[in-house]
């Protein structure tokens, strides 16, 4: 008799389980190539035209998880790769955009919002935020 009971009471507290365990989150990763060239026309000033290049390649591991009213989005950068003629961008600065975070929100329209980036102030970072926040990015 007491198999019956434990059967019936397993099977009745069954969907209270289901219903408790929250999905899983969906963790995938991209590459993504960015170029850009700036050209400033210095000759007011007396000065030749100054051209900047940027070119980045990045893998980032990119994991969403449901939340209420959205999904919590984070993305790690995994590897990177920089060639350009910025002087800013210093091999200090690409050391410390590798493994950096960019966490941010997903609305139920799958428009992203309060993306922030860590370590913050990081020139390639930004870069990578301006990726992430992309519009129609999560729409599906």
């Amino acid at each position: 008799m007491s198999v019956r009971y434990a059967l019936l009471a397993s099977v009745s507290l069954t969907p209270f389980f289901l219903l408790s365990t929250p999905p899983a989150p969906s963790t995938t990763k991209y590459r993504f190539d960015l170029k850009s060239e700036t050209t400033v026309d210095l000759s007011v000033v007396g000065a030749p035209t100054q051209v900047t290049n940027l070119g980045l390649s990045a893998w980032v591991v990119m994991t969403l998880t449901d939340s209420a009213g959205g999904k919590a989005v984070h993305v790690v950068v995994d590897s990177l790769k920089v060639d350009t003629t910025i002087p800013q961008i210093t091999p200090g600065t690409i050391d410390s955009a590798r493994g950096g975070r960019v966490n941010g929100f997903v609305d139920p329209t799958g428009h992203i919002k309060n993306v922030t980036a860590t370590p913050g102030g990081n020139p390639l970072l930004a870069s990578v935020q301006g990726v992430v926040n992309a519009p129609d990015s999560y729409t599906h």
